[in-house]
């Protein structure tokens, strides 16, 4: 068995996570602010289109979020103002 490394990005490829741009996306796309949100999380398993994860992993990238919250960020804003596109 071998033992590999992973290689981390150059530093100039690293984007700065801007804690309060992003407090502010979640709050103006959710509707809730993020202490009022429950610390209490579940892990699921979704099902997703390539095209559509793509689609995903770019937009967060472009905020600064991980896929994760981008998801978690869309999901809020389609129970608080219906699914509409």
């Amino acid at each position: 068995m071998a033992i590999t490394m992973l290689r981390k990005k150059p530093q100039g490829d690293r984007k700065e996570l801007d804690e309060k741009a992003v407090d502010q996306f979640l709050d103006s796309a959710s509707g809730v602010k993020k202490e009022a949100v429950s610390k209490k999380k579940k892990q699921i398993t979704l099902t997703i289109s390539e095209s559509l994860l793509h689609s995903v992993d770019e937009a967060a990238h472009e905020l600064g979020l991980s896929r994760a919250a981008y998801i978690n960020a869309a999901v809020s804003t389609a129970l608080k103002n219906g699914l509409t596109r």
